[in-house]
């Protein structure tokens, strides 16, 4: 099969170099003793190409009707969004000093392959001193 994520950030990379992010993944949750639900995540690093949201894929989020800052994320494997009934997503990155919730999954290639998600900042940047 055709790597077409490689491909594409090979020729990419030249504009827009690849951002190295930590991605902390949900992984379900587990019941405390006292009943209570928490949530397993696990961390990875990966690279990823992170560009300005298009008109087209804020189409995708256009229900959430907030005022965030968002990116697109280009990044290899299967990011999630919250799905409850599997519970998993809620997935987290950390690049340019914050922290990004998958907001929106907008595209996924083959089986976790590669993923196109839009992200929303949670927490701002340090401020510089």
């Amino acid at each position: 099969m055709i790597d077409v994520f490689s491909l594409a950030s090979g020729a990419l990379g030249i504009v827009n170099p690849a951002t190295t992010v930590t991605v902390k993944c949900s992984d379900g949750y587990e019941i405390q003793p006292d009943g209570s639900p928490k949530l397993k995540t696990f961390t990875l690093t990966a690279q990823a190409d992170i560009q300005a949201v298009s008109a087209g894929d804020l189409e995708h989020v256009a229900s959430i009707n907030q005022q965030a800052d968002m990116r697109a994320v280009y990044i290899r494997g299967g990011l999630k969004g919250l799905s409850r009934p599997l519970h998993v997503g809620g997935d987290l990155l950390n690049f340019y000093g914050s922290d990004w919730l998958v907001t929106q999954p907008v595209e996924e290639w083959g089986y976790g392959e590669w993923s196109k998600v839009i992200v929303t900042r949670q927490t701002a940047a340090p401020s510089p001193m």
